[in-house]
């Protein structure tokens, strides 16, 4: 129930509303599961519902306040992530025992900040947001030895590790969140990495056109999962 805007009318997701007589835009979706529903009211919002919630949420000059069953999520994806391309971008130029711990903290205060709304939010949602927040820090871990090469002085791209390696407990093939953003994101880099080292290894791939493309190819015809291949074709 979005609430206290300056718009004279609001959209939420196809449904359209007015005002009532306490100037609120009252939405009452049918959810069968948990979705992020975009808000139009000025400019778009994204907020997280599940069956059952009920929120209000209220624009404001200075932020967004959520109030009501739901909130907590709502609160939790507003609030900045450690584990963000700000944090990644400044730490590249450490050396990877440097760069290592201060990522991995990241992603542990993260953790720290999800598991304190567990008791508020659903399982499904704990599970999405653990994934997104190790597919983000998956996604540094394989981009930190090009990143560093490109910012600093480094005389050689020198990866810290294997890509695998450096992953620790977080598979490179999970098929189940292939939906997310974070998941799509991290499984581009990753096979952009396997190319690159497949270019460096295999005189087939430094001639002719589209190397690149052929490499990267011939990293995803090695993943287990079919749709993750398919996807990659």
């Amino acid at each position: 129930r979005p609430a206290d805007s300056a718009c004279e009318t609001a959209r939420l997701s196809e449904a359209q509303a007015q005002p009532d007589e306490m100037g609120r835009f009252v939405f009452r979706p049918t959810l069968v599961a948990p979705a992020e529903l975009v808000l139009e009211c000025g400019r778009k919002h994204s907020f997280y519902l599940s069956p059952g919630d009920d929120l209000t949420v209220r624009l404001q000059t200075d932020g967004i306040v959520f109030e009501g069953r739901g909130s907590a999520a709502n609160r939790y994806l507003a609030a900045p992530s450690a584990v963000s391309d700000q944090q990644f971008l400044a730490g590249v130029a450490q050396p990877w025992v440097v760069f290592a711990p201060a990522w991995a903290q990241a992603r542990q205060a993260d953790l720290e900040r999800l598991s304190a709304i567990a008791a508020e939010v659903s399982p499904d949602f704990l599970a999405r947001e653990r994934a997104r927040i190790a597919y983000r820090w998956a996604l540094g871990q394989v981009m930190f030895p090009f990143m560093h090469w490109r910012e600093t002085d480094a005389p050689a791209l020198v990866p810290e590790r294997t890509p695998v390696a450096r992953l620790e407990d977080v598979p490179v093939e999970a098929p189940e969140w292939s939906g997310l953003p974070e998941y799509e994101s991290f499984l581009g880099a990753y096979l952009h990495e396997q190319a690159r080292a497949r270019i460096a290894a295999d005189p087939a791939f430094q001639i002719g056109d589209n190397r690149w493309l052929r490499a990267e190819l011939a990293a995803a015809r090695d993943l287990r999962t079919p749709s993750l291949r398919l996807a990659q074709a």
